[in-house]
């Protein structure tokens, strides 16, 4: 897709780690209250050993502002779902209990045009 291109890569844009519930499944996180809290009340959620959305959101901000800098007009990122809607949610100016309402779908694409007061979502073929 972009023969020609060199590809950087960042910790900046991985999922959030969820802790002690990576490699679990969700029918066994389904049981867990604190699962339910992140899932239904994210504003709510407070993380013990996952990474806390607010850890998650700033480091994604830090990485949107070091790409306004960059001289190009224009830069693919590819990111994980959580971290995105973590973004999305920030440059909205929303709380984290409008979280989800950002999540985007699998092989989904959205774009920042200008200072991000513009997002444009895109669903790509799944």
């Amino acid at each position: 897709m972009f023969p020609d291109q060199t590809i950087h890569q960042t910790g900046n844009l991985r999922e959030i780690n969820l802790g002690h519930w990576q490699g679990n499944s969700i029918k066994d996180l389904q049981l867990d209250e604190q699962y339910y809290c992140y899932l239904n009340t994210p504003h709510l959620f407070m993380n013990t050993t996952q990474e806390s959305f607010g850890d998650v959101t700033n480091r994604m901000l830090a990485f949107h502002e070091y790409l306004v800098q960059l001289p190009y007009e224009r830069i693919v990122v590819v990111s994980h779902g959580v971290a995105i809607a973590c973004l999305i949610t920030a440059l909205h100016k929303q709380p984290y209990n409008q979280l989800w309402g950002y999540l985007l779908d699998g092989a989904a694409c959205f774009s920042i045009e200008g200072n991000s007061e513009q997002i444009h979502k895109d669903i790509f073929v799944q």
